[in-house]
């Protein structure tokens, strides 16, 4: 018999029963231990931190005017032509440059500018003119030379008048002479006036040719 009734006992506490003279009014308790989950892996497919590049800075630009146009312009050490004002130097680095302008009969210019990032500089620029030095003539030059000679006769013509009677004949208020005569005159336009006491004045209006003979005959 005392093996049957611990056989009962066994099967009552499996069971839950409580066993006899139990205080928790035969609740079996059972402690259950759970692992935690492991850390999820990275990410095959994660990108990489971004890299910070610096922008380039703007370039700048350089318009150049001069008073009088047509001057040479360039930029002291950069590569490039020298360019004809007005004239415009584009994509350049930002910083200090040196500009030099140039032209025939003109003195020189010379900038030195500081060009911030993006900027566009414009220099309006007014070229001074060379002082010419006078030189004492040089006689021994052929057109120093020149200068001594005097300048040539002009080219005369002859005048031939006759009148009848006879005239005193003036050549815009100068007298040339007493009728007939033959005079050289230079050549040109000139207005005659021909006295006599009996018949008053005439006026003639004559043109002298050079290395010719002008005639002039009539009656007062």
């Amino acid at each position: 018999m005392v093996g049957a009734s611990a056989t009962a006992a066994a099967l009552t506490l499996s069971r839950g029963g409580a066993a006899p003279g139990d205080a928790t009014g035969g609740v079996a308790t059972a402690a259950a231990t759970v692992d935690a989950a492991p850390p999820a892996p990275p990410a095959a497919d994660a990108a990489p931190p971004a890299v910070v590049v610096d922008a380039a800075p703007a370039l700048a630009a350089i318009d150049v005017l001069t008073t009088p146009p047509g001057a040479t312009a360039r930029l002291v050490g950069l590569d490039g032509p020298e360019l004809t004002t007005p004239a415009t130097f584009v994509d350049l680095e930002p910083g200090t440059v040196e500009l030099v302008v140039e032209r025939d009969g003109h003195e020189p210019l010379t900038r030195t500018l500081t060009l911030a990032p993006g900027e566009r500089r414009t220099l309006e620029l007014v070229l001074t003119p060379v002082a010419v030095v006078a030189r004492e003539p040089d006689h021994n030059r052929p057109r120093d030379r020149d200068r001594r000679r005097p300048p040539p006769p002009a080219r005369t013509g002859t005048l031939n008048v006759r009148t009848n009677p006879y005239s005193v004949v003036y050549a815009d208020g100068k007298k040339l002479g007493e009728t007939p005569f033959v005079r050289a005159l230079p050549a040109g336009t000139y207005t005659l006036t021909f006295v006599n006491p009996d018949h008053g004045k005439v006026t003639r209006r004559v043109t002298i040719k050079a290395d010719q003979t002008t005639k002039v005959k009539f009656d007062l």
